[in-house]
């Protein structure tokens, strides 16, 4: 388990659902989900002290309840679930 609900997900185009595409990509890359920023850098994924995340923090603070991740089990959660809890 990862401290940020993007990591590992991609974002298809015109969907609210992110999937799983595994490795250390980031759903908030939307030109190429390119690795974990924080990671890249020599930390561990953190949602709360992301720039990126900071960076989207208006797009995605009034979406919480919209915004899905299908986990790949038949289930989707949101990132308000995400916030609300720090895990799945």
């Amino acid at each position: 388990m990862t401290g940020c609900p993007f990591y590992g997900f991609g974002w298809p185009e015109r969907s609210p659902a992110l999937h799983r595409i595994g490795g250390n990509a980031c759903g908030l890359d939307l030109d190429g989900n390119g690795p974990c920023v924080l990671e890249r850098d020599g930390r561990q994924a953190n949602y709360r002290a992301c720039p990126v995340v900071d960076a989207n923090r208006n797009l995605l603070q009034p979406a919480t309840h919209l915004i899905r991740f299908d986990l790949g089990t038949g289930q989707q959660r949101s990132l308000a679930d995400w916030e609300r809890h720090g895990r799945w």
